[in-house]
């Protein structure tokens, strides 16, 4: 059975985590699991996503803030995984383990960071990648 597993990246720039995303996700798909990408509305990573993965991969746009909480909430509810790449994203963490508590929450550190946020606490695995 495929899991519906939705990758996190609410990145402004694109850089290496991006490129690792891509491979990520072409993987995922190719052991038959079910994968989509949610990603800043209107934002270059959004465009260089589009031209990187193939048209099968379904990127949902949205805005990272608390005004689109309930959207983002009603959108975690579709997925049985979720994976962030950011800490900085970790702050709906809480939120998916209040209103989804059956989802599994994954996070990739891409970078080394001596900052905690209460969202590591709260994910089912972390995962180092450097």
């Amino acid at each position: 059975m495929s899991n519906r597993v939705l990758q996190v990246n609410f990145s402004k720039g694109w850089g290496g985590g991006e490129e690792y995303i891509c491979a990520l996700v072409k993987g995922l798909e190719q052991k038959g699991q079910l994968v989509d990408l949610l990603v800043q509305a209107s934002s270059k990573n959004e465009n260089q996503f589009r031209a990187k993965l193939s048209q099968e991969i379904n990127i949902l746009t949205t805005k990272n803030n608390l005004k689109h909480l309930f959207s983002l909430i009603k959108i975690f509810q579709q997925y049985q995984v979720i994976h962030f790449h950011r800490e900085h994203d970790l702050w709906m963490v809480p939120f998916i383990r209040f209103f989804c508590p059956k989802v599994k929450v994954i996070f990739t550190k891409h970078i080394p960071s001596k900052h905690f946020h209460i969202g590591n606490l709260l994910c089912n695995t972390i995962i180092a990648n450097s």
